[in-house]
């Protein structure tokens, strides 16, 4: 008998699941009777979309439906109970400045939290289970709208979408760089193009490190230092062997500085927190060893080079 492949056997898994609903679902844990009273808001996870949807999610539509994040929405003071659920894989709920979570749902699964509307304002959350390809997108928005104000219905947030195609046979190496950070999520948590301005609560820096900066950080202050810095990418040289006669004057700086770089994307690293007592950053640096090759790391650090700011000429 022939063998499914990785997608056809996540996708019955997930026929599995969705089949199940509502019957095979199981809570968490037993409803308390004060819960009862509480407004509820139910939000399901979809992997394919990147969100935790408020709308009905089953087999019938799970495939031919696109799903967009739920922007949730309650009164200063307010408590509501949120009533979640996964239609595919494992997700979490993180909203860190309101206190809730993190949590894991599984399929099959509900888990009931409360959400209470502590100062009115917007705030972000969060995904904290890496579940697909969307994951570093999957966020979304809860409003606190002062007490006894009108509620605006919400336009539907987007759902996942990366807007680079795949680069064609021969594309330059920034040309893949600017793919893969497309591709893999890095301008959910940079921003576009590395420009940053990401808020990532109580992170020490408040906001995700900006990295179009990388030319500066390697000190190529020079339009042609950086050109020359992703020639030599790009024709993967052996950079640790021409030390001994660098091809610019800033080599050093540039070399240590792509080793730190390339450590990081590979290894990843935790976000450190500004307040010790306070919630845990929900975006942190993840380790990408099993994911892109050595190549793939050149490509986004030439992307990254090609993405400073240089005043026009």
């Amino acid at each position: 008998m022939k063998m499914l492949g990785h997608e056809a056997l996540a996708g019955l898994c997930t026929l599995g699941v969705l089949v199940g609903v509502p019957w095979g679902l199981s809570h968490d844990r037993a409803q308390r009777p004060e819960d009862r009273e509480l407004r509820v808001i139910a939000l399901t996870g979809v992997k394919k979309d990147g969100a935790w949807t408020d709308e009905a999610v089953d087999g019938t539509n799970y495939w031919r439906k696109t799903f967009h994040p739920a922007t949730v929405t309650l009164r200063e003071g307010e408590e509501v109970l949120l009533r979640l659920s996964s239609a595919d894989v494992r997700h979490g709920f993180y909203a860190p400045e309101l206190g809730v979570g993190p949590v894991e749902v599984d399929p099959g699964h509900v888990v009931e939290l409360r959400l209470k509307g502590a100062r009115v304002g917007e705030f972000t959350y969060y995904c904290t289970v890496v579940c697909g390809h969307c994951h570093y997108g999957m966020r979304g928005i809860i409003r606190v709208l002062p007490a006894g104000s009108p509620v605006e219905v919400a336009a539907p947030a987007p759902p996942c979408t990366h807007a680079l195609s795949p680069p064609p046979p021969g594309a330059t190496l920034v040309e893949q760089g600017a793919f893969l950070f497309s591709d893999k999520g890095c301008a959910n948590c940079h921003g576009k193009g590395g420009s940053g301005g990401v808020k990532n609560p109580n992170y020490l820096a408040g906001t995700v490190p900006q990295n179009n900066l990388l030319a500066e950080k390697m000190r190529l202050f020079e339009r042609e230092d950086a050109q020359s810095a992703i020639a030599l990418l790009e024709k993967r040289a052996d950079l640790d062997a021409l030390q001994s006669a660098p091809p610019f004057k800033s080599y050093p700086q540039f070399l240590a500085q792509y080793h730190a770089v390339h450590d990081l994307i590979l290894n990843g690293n935790r976000a450190g927190k500004k307040d010790p007592a306070g919630p845990v950053p929900p975006l942190n640096m993840p380790s990408w060893r099993h994911q892109v090759s050595d190549e793939d790391v050149n490509a986004l650090v030439a992307y990254l080079i090609s993405q400073y700011p240089w005043e026009p000429e």
